[in-house]
């Protein structure tokens, strides 16, 4: 199915679907009984920077089903789902995944519509797969490659591991591949980059990540793939430019009394050794560390003129009992003499995570197959200002700038003809600096 198909040019939103297939467990297929199945097709891709939100690829597609295949094809889950789609001269999109979920059919004229979930292969197994293994004297990169094992064996996607500091030894007991990926993530701290918030998500592209946020938005090595704009219509209706950005809403913006609970400007960490019979505390301070990392926006903006933090309150930063955390150690723990760094990397994990997710935006643009999440864009919104010669752009200065890509749906319905992609993008700072306070 195409939306190019009538040989006018491509425009915004224009797709082709070259595959949508299900495979039973009997080893049918749909493509021997309908070229068109399908109705509407849901595919999401996250990096799971909240707990909520999904680090592997899932959707939902119906299909219409005029022949009688959900009964010929007894579907109950576990089935074999394949899709590719593009848009003009865009990378495709290539999936095969598992169905796990089966609605009850909806009668629709002389069709029945059908709505299966499904997620990737990877998903399906993750939890099934148990870990009791000890590693020992391995970077948490390497570990993370060992611990991926199953999942590659399964349809030998790769993984790209960022290289992590130190030497360790762990033992993981009777953990899922996917906890156990986790628990290695909150103990990484980079090689290169003095942070140590990791992620481990998968990408559409058939890459699993697992990597530090520093690395995926340092301003001098990652610049912005594509810029998007939104401008409003002017008084006639009618458009004074191209709309890249069809519609956008702000899902979320600082929090302070949310960031000051959960330890974002100020913490405190316990750590109890009990070989040692030894306790200490260690602080953290978001205005002395923020200088030390990357971040989304440059952190000096236009030398001199301030920085791109979230605050302008040094004594956000200067209170850690705002947040205390407790964290056992077990001193040469199996042999181990790093104590697995928990205390460089507990508070700043927890800091860093908070600060990426407290300006979310969600923009929805034409469809586009080739945005992949990890991405940094460039994205410019509107104030609510009229433009003036002070301010000709009309241009929003603190929530316009750089983001990350941390979601992306891609939504395509052949009943209007249409694919649209729905991004959720993140940053962890100002592209112009706050006033300075007084």
């Amino acid at each position: 199915m195409t939306a190019t198909d009538d040989g006018n040019n491509p425009g915004p939103g224009s797709y082709n679907v070259s595959k949508v297939n299900i495979i039973s467990s009997t080893g049918k297929q749909s493509k021997d009984m309908t070229k068109h199945p399908w109705r509407s097709i849901n595919l999401v891709e996250g990096m799971g920077l909240e707990s909520s939100e999904a680090r592997f690829i899932t959707g939902d597609i119906v299909i219409l089903d005029a022949v009688g295949f959900y009964k010929e094809f007894a579907l109950h889950g576990n089935e074999i789902i394949e899709l590719e789609f593009s848009t003009p001269e865009k990378e495709s999109i290539s999936f095969m995944g598992r169905i796990y979920q089966i609605s009850n059919p909806l009668p629709l004229g002389e069709k029945q519509a059908i709505s299966l979930k499904f997620c990737s292969a990877e998903k399906y197994v993750a939890d099934q797969f148990k870990w009791s293994v000890a590693l020992k004297n391995m970077t948490y990169s390497d570990m993370a490659e060992v611990l991926f094992g199953p999942l590659h064996n399964l349809t030998k996607k790769k993984l790209y591991a960022e290289p992590t500091k130190g030497l360790h030894n762990v033992v993981i007991p009777n953990w899922s591949t996917v906890k156990s990926l986790n628990w290695i993530a909150g103990r990484s701290k980079s090689a290169k980059y003095l942070g140590s918030g990791y992620v481990f998500y998968e990408r559409s592209d058939g890459v699993f990540v697992f990597s530090s946020l520093e690395a995926l938005i340092d301003p001098n090595e990652n610049k912005p793939v594509i810029s998007y704009t939104y401008e409003k219509k002017d008084e006639g209706g009618s458009l004074k430019n191209f709309i890249t950005v069809k519609d956008y809403d702000y899902l979320k913006t600082p929090n302070q009394v949310v960031n000051i609970n959960r330890g974002m400007y100020s913490s405190t960490l316990l750590t109890n050794d009990l070989v040692k019979r030894q306790h200490k505390y260690y602080s953290y301070n978001y205005i002395k560390t923020y200088p030390h990392h990357k971040h989304v926006n440059e952190n000096k903006i236009q030398s001199g003129q301030g920085t791109s933090m979230l605050i302008n309150d040094e004594k956000l930063a200067q209170r850690p009992d705002s947040a205390v955390f407790l964290a056992p150690k077990h001193y040469q723990s199996f042999g181990d003499t790093s104590d697995n760094l928990v205390e460089e990397t507990v508070l700043e994990r927890n800091s860093q995570f908070q600060q990426m997710t407290n300006i979310k935006v969600r923009i929805v643009i034409p469809g586009d197959s080739q945005r992949r999440v990890g991405e940094i864009v460039y994205l410019n919104l509107p104030s609510i200002e009229p433009k003036t010669e002070a301010n000709p752009t009309s241009i929003d200065p603190f929530y316009s700038g750089r983001y990350m890509i941390s979601r992306i749906q891609h939504s395509l319905d052949a009943e209007s003809n249409t694919y649209e992609t729905i991004m959720e993008l993140v940053k962890d700072s100002y592209t112009y600096p706050l006033p300075t306070k007084r």
